[in-house]
């Protein structure tokens, strides 16, 4: 009886075993059926949880949190659209206010503001994985033709204390293919300019330069981009267009102040005449290196760029 309870439990065993082995053979064989995951879109899914892009009121305003730094950017969506003689619209005179904001379920926010017989815009920020998508259509409602135009986004870093650096030795510009650190090209701390090659200060420029409280600095940049690293040197910010009219470093140790601006060349805009200008605000854990290699190919790609209707 004994011998007999020994050779049914020895067969129950075996039974187990082979029902164990067959059970992890199916979930292997299962696992291999299984479509891989798109790596690609879920860490743009995880990035675009990680932007925090929240508009101020009716302004042009937006603040930009980013949970793995202490701080927030601050951005002016846009602060400035200026032809050679004339600051068409400003977010210190009639863009103080009359913004309409609205986000999409994607995360996507667009802006509208306009001003019948002067302008209107319509500009869109998307989260990416490795920063804001900006799309921007700018219309000129107007009779005079926008001479030498320009539109300008207001990037300001100063409230994120691992990327504010009064120095400027984390601030770069290109120049014949290399960066080139701001400290080493500026004229003084406080407003200065850049002006691309073969271009000349727009008018609305000149009193600042004559009483001195900008200067223009003899680094002509001729690429339309401008970043700032991180003091451990792990993240990047910056700012990128197709074609910059002026690029400015306006930084401050007192008060604490750090915008850094690269402001998209729009041409002359006819009345009635509308331009579409994509760039972006780069913002990921990298190398200037890295940096250099997305703008390539966003460039490339037509993601940054102009059109004209």
């Amino acid at each position: 009886m004994v011998r007999s309870r020994k050779i049914a439990q020895e067969g129950r065993s075996e039974r187990t075993e082979k029902w164990i082995g067959l059970l992890v053979i199916f979930g292997l064989l299962q696992g291999a059926c299984q479509p891989k995951k798109d790596v690609e879109g879920e860490s743009a899914h995880q990035a675009r949880g990680t932007f925090k892009v929240s508009p101020q009121g009716d302004t042009p305003r937006v603040i930009v949190e980013i949970p793995q730094l202490e701080g927030h950017l601050t951005i002016r969506l846009p602060e400035l659209i200026s032809d050679t003689n004339r600051r068409l619209v400003y977010s210190e005179t009639n863009l103080t206010h009359g913004v309409e904001w609205h986000r999409q379920p994607d995360g996507t926010l667009t802006s509208h503001w306009q001003k019948e017989g002067l302008a209107a815009y319509e500009l869109t920020v998307k989260p990416e994985a490795d920063g804001l998508l900006l799309k921007w259509t700018i219309s000129n409602l107007g009779s005079d033709v926008w001479t030498d135009s320009e539109g300008t986004v207001c990037l300001q870093s100063h409230d994120v204390p691992s990327l504010y650096d009064p120095s400027a030795a984390r601030l770069f510009l290109r120049g014949n293919g290399r960066w080139v650190r701001v400290r080493d090209t500026w004229k003084h701390e406080g407003g200065n300019w850049y002006l691309p090659p073969q271009t000349e200060p727009l008018n609305i420029m000149r009193r600042y330069i004559d009483d001195g409280s900008w200067k223009v600095s003899d680094f002509h940049p001729d690429e339309a981009i401008m970043a700032v690293t991180s003091r451990d040197g792990h993240w990047v910010l910056a700012q990128a267009w197709h074609q910059a009219r002026y690029l400015l470093a306006n930084v401050h140790e007192r008060p604490k102040y750090a915008c850094t601006d690269v402001c998209s060349y729009l041409g002359d805009v006819l009345p009635g005449e509308t331009v579409r200008v994509h760039g972006k605000i780069y913002f990921f854990r990298g190398s200037l290196g890295d940096l250099e290699s997305k703008y390539r190919a966003d460039l490339q790609s037509k993601k940054i760029g102009l059109r004209r209707e």
